[in-house]
């Protein structure tokens, strides 16, 4: 996590303070509300009348460059000795950016290992970023303040959950197979795989008419709520027939289970302490906890056990457990709710009562 506080040169005055953790952060904002005016305070300039502070978690400084040209931009993102460093863009460079070809564009920021802030209006949401790495800048009380753009409270209530007849997964491969396996139920539940990254609204739409539990991927998110967001302001989707299990990736499920943390007791700090450990080296938090999984789970070769394609598998096995005397393997009601335990607890409940049901 980085922390990023502007403040007057001359009497202190904080104007900004924004905390960021994603390699990417989008800022959005309508015209005259300021997003130009934060980018030229992290301008270096002597004449400047404010300066900047910025820090990791572990408070080491971190460096902030400003590109107000398309060529400014990509002389940094070359620049090998300014990684781990923060990358602030203008929105007249975003557009630029928005009028290359959009593998181009995205590639220079994935294959980077630099934090990136977009200020632009609310189009650049486009891009499939965390949903908490969205922001609105609004200016009040002498200080720009930064609120999370893309928001849903839901409380996990079982009762309104259980009444959903439809879970609809963005997760194509590993996490469709594992919510198929556990909560495809006839006639009670049916399990929907989405229809491609920032797609699930169209889904949604399909079945609207229907009581959904939506495994939204929240860690490039972004686009789909934002679309969601926009059909329910239409009326074109009712939120209270919606309940949103906020998961980065079926790999965060997997580390915040007991079924893997009493296996590696070693690996709890980097799951319950996440923001003390990513940076900008990772692409997204999905591919954090798959880390995680390889680096801790190896095979008597030495190789990682846990393979993206392969993440059913991973849970059947019961990560290393002799398959003969496993405890788990005859055992689905126990094996289930270890696997959706802690943070995604609800989901073993739902699958209890699903159970129950039949």
């Amino acid at each position: 996590m980085v922390t990023i506080k502007i403040s007057k040169k001359f009497t202190g005055q904080v104007v900004a303070n924004l905390q960021i953790s994603d390699r990417i952060t989008i800022v959005a904002g309508d015209s005259s509300t300021g997003k130009t005016h934060i980018c030229s305070m992290l301008e270096e300039r002597e004449d400047s009348a404010y300066r900047y502070e910025a820090h990791d978690h572990k408070g080491n400084h971190i460096d902030v460059y400003y590109c107000a040209s398309l060529k400014r931009f990509e002389e940094v993102m070359y620049d090998k000795s300014k990684d781990y460093s923060v990358v602030v863009i203008d929105e007249y460079v975003v557009t630029e950016l928005n009028k290359l070809d959009n593998k181009e564009s995205r590639g220079y920021m994935d294959l980077c290992c630099k934090y990136f802030i977009l200020f632009q209006r609310d189009s650049i949401i486009k891009y499939h970023i965390g949903v908490n790495s969205v922001f609105k800048v609004t200016f009040k009380n002498k200080e720009y303040h930064f609120e999370k753009m893309l928001v849903f409270n839901d409380e996990y209530n079982l009762g309104n959950i259980t009444k959903c007849d439809t879970i609809i997964i963005e997760d194509k491969q590993s996490g469709y197979k594992i919510f198929n396996k556990y909560f495809e139920v006839k006639n009670k539940m049916h399990v929907v795989r989405g229809s491609g990254n920032g797609n699930i609204h169209k889904e949604l739409e399909k079945y609207k008419d229907h009581n959904i539990i939506c495994g939204l991927d929240y860690d490039k998110g972004s686009w789909a709520l934002y679309n969601i967001h926009n059909l329910i302001s239409k009326s074109q989707l009712d939120r209270n027939r919606l309940y949103f299990i906020k998961m980065e990736a079926v790999e965060e499920i997997l580390c915040n289970s007991r079924l893997i943390l009493d296996k590696c007791p070693n690996m709890i700090d980097y799951v319950e302490n996440i923001e003390n450990h990513i940076d900008c080296s990772f692409q997204h938090r999905g591919e954090y906890f798959m880390t995680l999984l390889k680096s801790f789970f190896k095979n008597s070769n030495g190789n990682p056990k846990y393979k993206k394609s392969r993440a059913h598998c991973f849970v059947e096995e019961c990560k290393d457990c002799d398959a003969i005397n496993c405890k788990f393997r005859n055992n689905e009601e126990i094996k289930v709710k270890l696997v959706f335990s802690n943070k995604y607890n609800i989901l073993y409940e739902v699958y209890k009562f699903l159970q129950e049901s039949i």
